[in-house]
């Protein structure tokens, strides 16, 4: 994103705590000068973010609260899934201390107890991401999962909370549904790119949806409801940021153009 407002890039994947967050110049872009802002172009997939802990410690945390005042990889700073992490962990109101990592050494750092417990994800509400897949192939875990007043606060201060199958995960993870804070990520760019150019990656997106999600499960959420999923996410930051005239145009086209939301570029 911030290649992108620089002109180092023509694109960029990017999601909407970080569009919040570059439109508003908070959190990680504050004080940062952007020569051009993107604009939501392509949403593609939701990665939702949680909280796992040793299996052999599983018994001494019930709710996000019990970690209160413990170390935790909260995931990598400057990563989205890691910045949405943390904030529904302050939120919440829980004092923790994060460790920085890598990702290799995530298990390790669990297993000798220098972190009690790390953040997880599943991406598109089917699969996680290649260091979970090492990590758990390493060591046993359990899923927290945030507890229903935990769930309440997060909602009522604007955070999305998800609740999908995990079955996501390759291994047990002691819970059947992986309950985590939700953001949307996608394909972004700018006025840079025409309505035209936009509207044909985004046309030929929808209509090779079916191939892309045999390649990539990520895609599965696009395969279901490519449309619906395209409101949804535009529907998060409708307040703040503007569509790219070639989503709008498809959208239009699709008769799911909302007049409330405001096209980029138009007065």
């Amino acid at each position: 994103m911030k290649g992108f407002a620089t002109g180092d890039l023509d694109g960029a994947y990017g999601a909407d705590i970080a569009f919040r967050e570059m439109y508003t110049g908070t959190g990680r872009f504050e004080g940062f000068k952007a020569d051009r802002l993107p604009v939501q172009t392509l949403w593609v997939f939701t990665i939702d973010i949680g909280l796992a802990v040793p299996k052999d410690k599983a018994g001494e945390f019930k709710c996000w609260s019990d970690l209160d005042g413990k170390t935790i990889f909260t995931l990598p700073l400057g990563w989205d899934t890691g910045t949405a992490l943390r904030k529904a962990l302050d939120t919440l109101g829980i004092k923790y201390e994060h460790k920085e990592l890598d990702l290799e050494a995530v298990a390790t750092s669990l297993s000798r107890g220098d972190i009690v417990a790390t953040g997880v994800y599943v991406t598109g509400e089917r699969s996680v991401a290649p260091w979970i897949q090492n990590m758990l192939a390493q060591i046993d875990l359990v899923v927290v999962n945030p507890c229903p007043e935990e769930v309440q606060k997060l909602e009522q201060a604007g955070i999305p909370v998800a609740r999908v199958s995990a079955n996501a995960f390759p291994e047990p993870v002691g819970v059947d549904e992986f309950v985590g804070v939700r953001i949307f990520y996608g394909f972004h760019t700018g006025l840079n790119l025409s309505e035209d150019i936009v509207y044909k990656i985004v046309k030929a997106t929808y209509e090779n949806i079916d191939e892309l999600a045999s390649l990539d499960p990520a895609f599965s959420q696009l395969k279901n409801d490519f449309v619906g999923f395209q409101v949804q996410a535009i529907d998060s930051l409708a307040d703040l940021v503007p569509v790219h005239p070639g989503l709008a145009k498809f959208l239009k086209e699709m008769g799911a153009w909302k007049d409330e939301w405001r096209i980029a570029g138009s007065s």
